[in-house]
């Protein structure tokens, strides 16, 4: 029962939350500083045994963000300062939360706590080159919920790279086109336990104000093992989005990859992915959302579930904004995922559903 006012009263709270002045980010010259905080709570319908949520038998969750349950959390939270001038940008940032907590497990405990630590030069008139730890350049989604239409993040976005360590090259000819190529230590590590390297690419097309098309490819060693265990992965994504009028915008992202079975078998395991989004704003005040999203993983090369047919799934959620202020975002929402086999540990037994809620607090300045 306490679980159930505490869900209700994180919820009112997050939709009648009273409108508060707060500053935007600080810009001192070429220096601009700026920090966000995402709290909330989470409640998984009929399990209250554990503070994890969605955990398979292997351990491995599909779920990286707003992962905890049944407890008040910091999904993430960062202190950012970026330094720009006409031909050099620099930015270094530093966070913590559940979020990371799961996302870097595999990462040093000084180096978990970089949110993005780059710097980069401008070669030519539309052309930097950067290089150090910087956001993903695959994907619809990012880990800063206040700049995603849904609250949570879906499966496709939460089990492909979140930031990358390496180097890029980025030419934007124009205000419609973004053309980068990036050699990188891998899929989404920090620390390399190898001396393989990946390649990356993206291009992302803008023809009008309204539409988004992007398409971003991924070459290389994916599992961080060390040499000689390294095995290859293949892998590429599409997305486009469509501010359809000052209301209504919509997303779709498709997802297909490959890996070597091993080090030795160059036969290749495959999975898919993909979600659908669509966003309303009501008021300038308040907006829904609503996700359809699936994942296909059979081989076990994302998500490793320790069970037959490792992991593939299915689901949907809603979710109605609150924002109060310039600077403070409040969100609730409902997420039902259904997987094709039990794969979600309940109570000690396996289960194909899990469907739980969700509110949260996102505050930047």
């Amino acid at each position: 029962m306490f679980r159930l006012y505490a869900l209700l009263a994180a919820s009112a709270a997050a939709l009648y939350l009273p409108a508060a002045r707060l500053d935007a980010q600080t810009v001192l010259g070429p220096l601009t500083l700026s920090g966000y905080l995402d709290a909330y709570y989470s409640d998984e319908f009929g399990d209250s045994s554990v503070h994890q949520r969605q955990v398979t038998p292997s351990g491995v969750s599909p779920v990286y963000s707003f992962g905890k349950n049944n407890t008040f959390a910091v999904n993430e939270a960062f202190l950012d300062a970026k330094l720009a001038t006409d031909s050099f940008h620099a930015a270094l940032g530093i966070q913590g939360g559940t979020y990371v907590d799961a996302n870097y497990a595999s990462e040093s405990e000084i180096t978990r706590h970089l949110y993005e630590a780059y710097a980069g030069l401008r070669i030519a008139k539309d052309l930097w080159f950067d290089a150090g730890i910087f956001a993903s350049h695959i994907g619809l989604e990012s880990a800063v919920s206040k700049d995603n239409w849904t609250l949570t993040r879906s499966l496709v976005a939460d089990n492909t790279p979140y930031y990358e360590t390496g180097a890029k090259a980025t030419y934007t000819p124009g205000s419609r086109w973004l053309l980068s190529a990036l050699v990188l230590n891998g899929w989404q590590n920090i620390r390399d336990n190898n001396s393989n390297k990946a390649i990356g690419t993206q291009i992302q097309y803008k023809p009008n104000d309204a539409l988004v098309f992007d398409s971003s490819t991924f070459v290389g060693e994916g599992r961080n093992d060390p040499t000689p265990l390294e095995r290859e992965r293949y892998f590429h994504d599409f997305y486009f989005t469509d501010q359809i009028d000052a209301r209504w915008a919509a997303g779709v992202q498709l997802d297909v990859g490959w890996e070597e079975k091993s080090h030795t078998d160059h036969a290749l395991n495959s999975w898919t992915s993909g979600a659908a989004i669509a966003h309303f704003q009501i008021s300038p005040r308040y907006a829904v959302s609503a996700r359809a999203e699936f994942y296909h993983d059979p081989d076990g090369v994302i998500i490793a579930t320790g069970t037959p047919g490792n992991f593939s799934a299915y689901g949907g959620s809603a979710g109605l904004d609150y924002a109060p202020a310039k600077n403070l975002l409040t969100r609730v929402e409902l997420r039902s995922l259904r997987a094709d086999h039990p794969v979600f540990v309940h109570g000690g037994e396996l289960w194909r559903d899990s469907t739980y809620a969700t509110a949260a607090f996102c505050v930047s300045f």
